[in-house]
């Protein structure tokens, strides 16, 4: 289930938020997901940040698709070389 929640900071800007609760098979509990839309405008409007500037990408995120994804091979690349150089 998907909710927008509302981040009040010290200097006064509203911070808006898309979070999604999930049931994590691996640690068995309950989690959320969140990812900063923009700031809250005069009126209740909704500045959005240069991730959702463009309609299709907030299209993107109300259909639950994955806008961006990152792969680690960081550690793989140094495990393999250290286990090359020591057999």
């Amino acid at each position: 289930m998907a909710t927008l929640t509302y981040h009040r900071k010290k200097n006064g800007t509203t911070y808006v938020y898309h979070q999604e609760s999930y049931w994590d098979k691996i640690k068995k509990h309950s989690s959320s997901r969140q990812v900063c839309l923009g700031k809250l405008g005069d009126g209740g409007r909704i500045i959005y940040n240069n991730r959702f500037s463009t309609a299709q990408a907030r299209e993107s995120l109300e259909k639950g698709e994955v806008i961006s994804e990152s792969l680690i091979t960081g550690q793989s690349l140094i495990f393999s070389k250290a286990i090359t150089d020591t057999v």
